[in-house]
This record gives structure tokens, C-alpha cells and sequence, in this order.
């Protein structure tokens, strides 16, 4: 997770990888976005996703997501951020 801050908002970019579910198919993995954004609403912030194209090939193929906040987040997101970061 690549993290940028700026005056009015946050991105977080992610890579997420290529992978084969329990059923066996191909998906991308966005377990990393999907907390971020569970967080995001926990905290009542705002926020937008962009998914990007998919690059490289088969099994080397990845997909970048942004997450952008739509607001100036607290310090109380900030420690829970830093906490789901460090599991």
C-alpha cells in the first residue's frame, strides 16, 4: 500500500495481486482495500475508489486500485490506520 497525503484528502494505491478463489476462478485480491475502506466508514469519511487497468500477464498480472478520501481524516483514523497496518 502506497499512502499519499494531500491538503485535502488521502490516497492509498494499491497493487492487488491475481488469484484463484475457493471456487476456482481467477479474481483480483482486494482484501487490503476492502479494510481500508471498512475504515473509512467506521470513521464517517468520505471516499471515492479508482480501479485501474490490469497489467502484466497470467499469473503475474496485477490490477491498481486508489482509494481517495474526500476529506481531511482524524488522528483517531490515523491510529486505527497504523494499527491495521502493523496485523
Amino acid at each position: 500500500m502506497k499512502i499519499i497525503e494531500l491538503e485535502h484528502g488521502t490516497h492509498f494505491e494499491f497493487e492487488c495481486d491475481l488469484i484463484i478463489n475457493n471456487n476456482l476462478q481467477a479474481e483480483f485480491d482486494n482484501s487490503r482495500v476492502q479494510q481500508v475502506t471498512d475504515l473509512c466508514k467506521l470513521h464517517n469519511i468520505p471516499f471515492v475508489i479508482r480501479v485501474g487497468d490490469s497489467t502484466g500477464d497470467g499469473y503475474n498480472a496485477t490490477r491498481l486500485v486508489t482509494v481517495q478520501t474526500l476529506g481531511i481524516t482524524t488522528e483517531l483514523f490515523h491510529y486505527d490506520l497504523t494499527t491495521l497496518m502493523l496485523h
